[in-house]
């Protein structure tokens, strides 16, 4: 079968919506093959709505006064709750490709909602391929290459990019590298020397992650959870936000159920189930076992994909220093293996880790 380029972004969409469970994308609610009049080949994709209508909209709204306030606190919110998004579909294996204004909705708490993944691929696929023409000023750089090879290991970071624009328009309200241009090669080659279209008047913090969002070289790009922690240590806010309500965000955020994909087929069977479960107990009643942590890091991965849980929160921090984090993990996370991946994110010893719970669905973990 072969397909035109508008066929293969409907598949895309349905494929891709229909796959994930997310309070912050939108859900797909149905499609059709047929028009008004009954016509085969008029494509439609039925999905909710977001109350403040998309990001762009929304935006040139707030300009003319028609909506009164988006202020700092909204702002930071909406950049962190959209860096939540792209973390959670890159642990998926996918990259969007256009994470970027056009593609989010506003909702009426203002907060993001990823509305279409209509260029969503994989993170292992060609990610230089049918990428929609007005969106150039928009994606990165090496998605404009149609015959470059790239190391799939930094696909991802075309979806970083495209985040420093959505830093760019939060800041400007306006798009970006199309300033004195007449048409989009001239907008390719802008996106290449992206750093000399930073402005100067913007925040010091929010300067140099739009920098390194912005690095030529996809490589040298930060990941989303360095991000999201740049973000929790209060680095990149905004200069007028409200911290409380910040956290408070954030925290909501990480209190989200999101099943993983393998989850939705373990939950429809039982006999899978029973089998994780039993050798679960297997394991942690076997002394030599439940003290081995490759074994235990194993049994934790199979359960978080195949199970439905309300995470635990759980608050990082370190006396004196700077460090505040978040981080949502199962509740039958073992403690081994969740000291093992501090120790992995931050170079923390698990010696010089302690947790302490301090209620049935909220840990602290305090670094001496």
């Amino acid at each position: 079968i072969v397909m035109d380029d508008d066929q293969k972004v409907f598949f895309r969409n349905i494929s891709f919506l229909s796959n994930f469970s997310h309070p912050c994308i939108a859900k797909l609610e149905g499609f059709s093959f047929f028009g008004v009049n009954e016509n085969l080949g008029t494509f439609t994709i039925l999905s909710e709505y977001p109350e403040n209508e998309f990001l762009l909209e929304f935006l040139e709204k707030v300009k003319k006064g028609i909506i009164p306030s988006f202020d700092d606190t909204a702002k930071s919110k909406f950049l962190f709750g959209t860096a939540f998004i792209g973390y959670f579909l890159h642990s998926r294996g996918i990259i969007h490709r256009c994470f970027a204004p056009p593609s989010f909705g506003v909702t009426k708490d203002l907060e993001p909602i990823l509305m279409t993944m209509s260029s969503s691929k994989s993170l292992s696929q060609n990610i230089n391929q049918t990428i929609l023409g007005g969106n150039v000023p928009w994606t990165a750089p090496e998605t404009d290459e149609t015959d470059l090879i790239q190391d799939p290991q930094f696909n991802n970071r075309a979806d970083v990019f495209s985040f420093g624009t959505l830093i760019y328009y939060l800041l400007t309200g306006e798009v970006p590298f199309v300033k004195d241009t007449k048409g989009c090669f001239q907008q390719m080659k802008n996106k290449k020397k992206a750093s000399e279209f930073i402005p100067t008047n913007i925040p010091e913090e929010l300067s140099e992650l739009l920098k390194e969002c912005w690095q030529s070289n996809p490589a040298l790009r930060p990941h989303f959870s360095d991000i999201l922690t740049g973000f929790q240590s209060h680095l990149y806010l905004f200069p007028g936000t409200n911290l409380d309500e910040f956290d408070s965000y954030v925290e909501k955020l990480f209190s989200f159920k999101t099943p993983a994909p393998v989850a939705k087929i373990a939950s429809h069977n039982e006999h899978l189930l029973n089998s994780v479960k039993t050798i679960y107990h297997s394991v942690i009643d076997t002394y030599k076992l439940k003290y081995n942590s490759k074994i235990l890091n194993a049994l934790y991965t199979i359960r978080d994909q195949t199970e439905e849980y309300e995470p635990l929160i759980i608050h990082i921090s370190r006396p004196g220093g700077n460090l505040k984090k978040w981080l949502r993990v199962p509740p039958f996370m073992f403690a081994a293996s969740l000291c093992s991946k501090v120790k992995e994110v931050y170079g923390i010893p698990e010696t010089f880790q302690k947790i302490e719970i301090k209620t049935k669905f909220q840990l602290f973990l305090m670094f001496h």
